[in-house]
């Protein structure tokens, strides 16, 4: 803003006519706009021009001598995916305009039309703005996600992405676990300052070893992890030898002369089932053989391994348990903001074993998509919520009721056909499906098909757990979804960190900007709350409104007309 209260627009304008760029000018100061404007009329003129400043909106008439606008949107979407374009001419219809809209034009206009241009200005340059802030807060959402704070070293969601995309393509490899020997008695000591110190000192000895390629990943506290692409086992020992010898001399924390112990385990891609969530349990268990022999470094080793027929016993005890009432489901509760209003429940699975006792989802969810489980486990979902929600609605308790569904469930055709038929028989309520951003990434051509599918028989479609599997808003705005769950990561830190503050608010508006709604998970408290309703959330989800609920609570606290008093 200027001093004369005039708003600053620097224009880059692509015309190769004199005229028309004086008057284009001259309608903007008319509209209000101090405007700084520069014309180019080649591909080389435009290159430079935008090498040499930021601007705040590109002009573009699509004929001219030897340029066109196609020519000229792709040059500035090689240069800036944000900045505003909008085609200005006389010359081109509808068919074309349609064309360079799907290109990644924003708007066109006709020349001389002000009227039109002027809107178009102030909403391109809002939505600009819009963009521009998503993609500074996705790109330190990706930094937060793959990134240990205290090393800036990779950490462990980036080692799995990292292993599935070197297991997916058959890449031989070794994964080496390093753990650091008695630290937990070094923060007692001396501090967690001190201690945090000493870990980024640790880190700093680890990144100076030759890993031939590899690369070094934080996982957590005093744990790192070398990921290398070979399986020779000579190599792979030299490398772990490395490690500890540089780990060998004393380090200085707090004034004092500290030796570091340190033990490694060792797997590789040759004995795993293609998981690289097994990968990483087997050099995990493989730390644990060297613990116990008195060795600074072993290998996995199968027939060692006490938990592989475990998980075995384990998977056939899943499959007698759907026929019990082992499994069994737990509600909670979706409330809109602000009002409390109770608009829906999320349906969550449970397994109480008879020896082990109650088993986290997270033990046997994807135990059952790897084995082919996956899809009885989600049929057995699928019967319960519907017979549920046929009991409540004798009760006069109607609400629609959410279940999850894995990438495997969208390509089984048998489980399509059933969620549409328990749609059907379930007029006055409905049953809404969440899946996740990394089960649509799985196969989008399939997930595309069975979404549309799903919604156009009134299905409502949720993308779960958002903002950790990285896709972007813009991609998510072509599938056939009604809303975002902002994952709980996010939210439970949000009144306390301004990093989740700004991802929150971010995505909340970019959301609603592409007509998506917005529901926030882990919402543990009033503050929490309130933020997300001064941030326009539409809905909100966590134990400050309810712990998931048996149905026979949830109906009883939740019934017909009730919310939740904020």
């Amino acid at each position: 803003m200027t001093p004369d209260g005039l708003s600053t627009l620097d224009v880059l304008l692509i015309e190769d006519s004199d005229e028309d760029a004086v008057l284009l000018k001259r309608q903007l100061e008319t509209a209000g706009y101090r405007v700084n404007l520069e014309r180019v009329d080649t591909g080389g003129a435009l290159i430079k021009a935008l090498g040499q400043k930021r601007w705040d909106i590109v002009f573009s008439d699509f004929s001219m001598p030897s340029f066109d606008g196609i020519q000229a949107l792709k040059i500035v979407r090689e240069h800036d995916r944000d900045l505003p374009f909008i085609i200005v001419s006389g010359t081109i219809g509808e068919e074309r305009a349609a064309q360079l809209m799907k290109l990644g034009a924003q708007d066109y206009v006709i020349k001389g039309n002000v009227l039109r241009l002027v809107p178009a200005i102030e909403r391109e340059l809002q939505e600009a703005k819009l963009r521009r802030e998503h993609r500074l807060a996705q790109d330190h959402i990706r930094h937060i996600a793959y990134f240990h704070p205290l090393t800036q070293l990779a950490n462990r969601h980036r080692l799995v992405e990292d292993l599935q995309e070197l297991l997916g393509l058959a890449t031989p490899v070794a994964l080496m676990i390093v753990n650091l020997i008695n630290f937990h008695e070094i923060n007692g000591a001396l501090g967690y300052p001190n201690g945090d110190q000493l870990i980024r000192d640790v880190a700093g000895r680890l990144q100076e070893v030759e890993l031939n390629g590899g690369h070094l990943y934080h996982l957590h506290g005093n744990e790192f992890a070398v990921l290398l692409r070979t399986e020779n086992r000579r190599q792979v020992e030299e490398i772990a030898q490395d490690a500890l010898k540089a780990l060998a001399p004393h380090f200085v924390c707090a004034g004092l002369r500290i030796h570091i112990g340190a033990r490694v385990g060792i797997a590789s891609s040759r004995r795993h089932d293609g998981d690289p969530h097994t990968l990483l349990q087997h050099a995990d268990l493989a730390s644990r053989f060297a613990k116990h022999e008195g060795k600074t470094y072993a290998w996995y080793d199968a027939e060692r391994d006490p938990s592989s027929p475990a998980r075995l016993a384990l998977l056939a005890d899943l499959h007698d348990a759907l026929s019990t009432d082992q499994v069994f489901l737990v509600f909670q509760p979706k409330v809109q903001c602000p009002t409390g209003v109770v608009t829906g429940a999320e349906a969550l699975l449970r397994w109480r074993h008879p020896e082990h006792g109650l088993i986290a989802p997270d033990m046997f969810v994807g135990m059952a998509e790897r084995s082919g489980l996956i899809d009885e486990l989600t049929h057995h979902v699928l019967r319960r919520v519907s017979d549920q929600m046929r009991s409540w609605r004798r009760n006069g308790l109607a609400m629609p009721v959410a279940i999850n569904l894995s990438a495997k469930n969208l390509v089984n055709r048998r489980l399509m056909a059933e969620i549409l038929s328990v749609q059907s028989e379930n007029e006055n309520s409905r049953i809404d499906v969440e899946i996740t951003e990394t089960a649509l990434m799985h196969d989008p051509d399939q997930a595309l098909a069975a979404l549309r599918e799903l919604r156009n028989a009134g299905v409502r479609i949720y993308v779960d757990d958002f903002g950790i599997g990285f896709s972007s808003l813009g991609y998510l705005k072509k599938l056939p979804i009604h809303s975002v769950k902002i994952d709980k990561s996010f939210v439970i830190d949000l009144v306390h960190s301004a990093d989740s503050d700004t991802i929150v608010r971010s995505t909340i508006g970019l959301a609603h900007n592409l007509g998506l709604e917005v529901i926030a998970e882990g919402v543990e408290n009033h503050d929490t709350w309130e933020r997300l309703a001064s941030y326009r959330c539409d809905e909100g989800q966590g134990n400050h409104f309810a712990e998931p609920l048996m149905a026979e609570e949830f109906a009883r606290r939740f019934g017909p007309g009730a919310s939740f008093s904020t």
